[in-house]
């Protein structure tokens, strides 16, 4: 009887990226948890988690250098295959509120 073949890291990407399941494996493969990692590169302690829900840059790349991953393969609706990020609009100055007119 033969065993399935390992699957490889290319195999756990798909067009959303990995799953936060197959993220956390791979860290903890590393011999981190993401606490660890998270305060090993001056981040809260809760940096690494929260990224694996939202955009968190600095969290994201220390994940992504620990597993050895890129950032596109983790997250590629977050991350471009240069690494930079994805859809990130900023407005240049908040909107002035007019001043509020008493009523007579």
């Amino acid at each position: 009887m033969s065993t399935p073949a390992r699957e490889s890291q290319h195999q756990k990407s798909s067009p959303s990226g990995w799953d936060r399941h197959a993220i956390v494996a791979a860290v903890h493969r590393q011999g981190f948890s993401l606490v660890a990692l998270a305060v090993e590169n001056g981040l809260s302690r809760q940096a690494c988690s929260a990224a694996l829900n939202i955009p968190f840059p600095a969290a994201d790349r220390a994940i992504s250098e620990c597993i050895g991953v890129p950032l596109h393969e983790l997250w590629p609706t977050r991350y471009d295959e240069d690494g930079k990020r994805i859809g990130l609009i900023r407005r240049a100055t908040a909107p002035k509120k007019s001043p509020k007119r008493k009523k007579a």
